[in-house]
């Protein structure tokens, strides 16, 4: 009985280890709310080389607006979005809402502050975070104001 102890110890000791090194993987992967928080604050920060690296939509809109500028000169595209086109440079304020579309996309219901004022009233944005080739990527531009 003795043995038997000892033994049953021993696993339980041993599933612990195996569950805490299990949970503190999971708690190193990148969160889809993350990532949209990098996106906003590499905006903030104009840090266009991480807006690019953490955007998954198409570049066609920002295209439009910039037709001087090469069309894979994402960086470029971006910047003048920000800087001249009307996109805006906001902080996410709070996540409302966070739907589980599919294991590989959320979507994010969402208020922004601006200048430490509410942004549009307080109005409610819809974000989607889709993994694209194992990388968590944010699928919308920033608001617009022209």
């Amino acid at each position: 009985m003795y043995l038997f102890m000892r033994l049953l110890i021993v696993a339980f000791v041993c599933i612990g280890i195996v569950g805490c090194s299990a949970s503190n993987e999971k708690n190193n992967e990148v969160l889809p709310e993350q990532v949209l928080q990098s996106y906003f604050d590499s905006i903030a920060n104009n840090d266009f080389k991480a807006v690019v690296s953490l955007y998954g939509g198409d570049y066609d809109l920002l295209q439009s607006y910039n037709p001087d500028i090469s069309p894979t000169d994402y960086e470029s595209l971006f910047r003048n979005f920000i800087n001249h086109n009307g996109g805006q440079i906001v902080k996410i304020e709070q996540i409302h809402d966070k739907k589980n579309i599919s294991d590989d996309e959320f979507q994010f219901d969402v208020t922004f502050t601006q200048e430490g004022e509410k942004f549009r009233n307080g109005l409610h944005y819809t974000y989607t975070v889709k993994k694209i080739n194992g990388q968590w990527k944010v699928m919308e531009l920033p608001p617009y104001l022209s």
